[in-house]
C-alpha cells in the first residue's frame, strides 16, 4: 500500500536529506519506505508544531487539495459567492475556510444540522443547507440571488444540478470528487442542467490532489500562517 507519509530519515544517500530529519514523501505504508527524491517529490518538515499528524491532514493533501481548489481551479476572490458540498468533511471544511478568509460568501451543503451549526458556529460560514431535508436548488437561489461564482464539489449528482441551476455568468466549478457516483453499479448520468455551462458561459475543471504535489510547500506556508493567526 502506497500513499502519502511522513517518517525520520534513517539512512540517506541524497545530499539534500540527512539522517534525523522529519521528511513528507510518497510511499509505502510500512515501518520502512524507501524514497527516490529524484522521482517524488520529498518535503523536510519543521518539526515546531503541536502535533505532526497536521502534516498529513491540514498541513498536506487534504490542505493542498482544498487551497489550489479554491484558490488556483476556483480561483476564488474578494466579494464572491462561494459554495461547498460535503462541507463538513475533511476537504470540504478547509476549502470553505479558505474561502471565508478571501473574503467570500460561504456557504456549505451538508447532511446533518450537527454538521451544519458546526460550519457556521465554529468554522464561519455564513449560511448551511441540509441537502437531506431542504430543496437544495430553491434554498441556493434565495441565498445567492446574483448566482454562485465559485462551487467546490465533491458529490457530483443531483447538488451539482442544483448549483448549476443557480451558477452565475462566468462562474467556475472546481470539481474535486463524485461521491454520489462512487457506490453506484450502474452507469450514472452527467449533469441534466448541463445546458447551464453554455447559458452562463461557466467552467468546470476537474482536479486531483496530486497535481500540486510539487507545491505542497506553497500551500503548509499559507495554511500554517492562518493556523498561527489564529484563522
Amino acid at each position: 500500500m502506497v500513499g502519502i507519509l511522513i517518517g525520520t530519515v534513517e539512512a540517506s544517500e541524497h545530499p539534500d536529506y540527512k539522517p534525523g530529519q522529519l521528511v513528507r514523501a510518497w510511499g509505502q505504508w510500512s515501518n520502512y519506505s524507501i524514497v527516490n527524491p529524484e522521482e517524488v517529490t520529498v518535503h523536510v518538515l519543521d518539526q515546531d508544531i503541536d502535533d505532526i499528524r497536521h502534516y498529513l491532514g491540514l498541513l498536506g493533501p487534504t490542505g493542498l487539495t482544498a487551497y489550489f481548489g479554491v484558490t488556483d481551479i476556483g480561483r476564488a476572490k474578494e466579494g464572491e459567492t462561494f459554495v461547498v458540498s460535503a462541507a463538513a468533511g475533511a476537504t470540504g471544511s478547509v476549502a470553505g475556510q479558505i474561502a471565508r478568509i478571501i473574503g467570500c460568501k460561504t456557504i456549505g451543503i451538508a447532511g446533518t444540522q450537527e454538521k451544519l451549526d458546526w460550519i457556521v458556529s465554529d468554522l464561519g460560514f455564513d449560511l448551511g443547507i441540509n441537502y437531506k431535508t431542504d430543496n437544495v436548488e430553491d434554498q441556493l437561489r434565495d441565498a445567492c440571488p446574483e448566482g454562485i461564482d465559485v462551487y467546490f464539489d465533491n458529490v457530483a449528482g443531483p447538488i451539482l444540478d442544483a448549483v448549476l441551476a443557480n451558477i452565475a455568468i462566468h462562474g467556475r466549478i472546481a470539481l474535486c470528487g463524485m461521491m454520489d457516483n462512487y457506490n453506484k453499479d450502474e452507469l450514472v448520468p452527467g449533469p441534466y442542467k448541463f445546458d447551464m455551462l453554455l447559458m452562463r458561459r461557466a467552467t468546470i475543471t476537474g482536479f486531483l490532489s496530486r497535481d500540486f504535489f510539487s507545491r505542497m510547500e506553497e500551500s503548509d506556508t499559507q495554511i500554517r500562517e492562518w493556523m498561527d493567526q489564529g484563522r
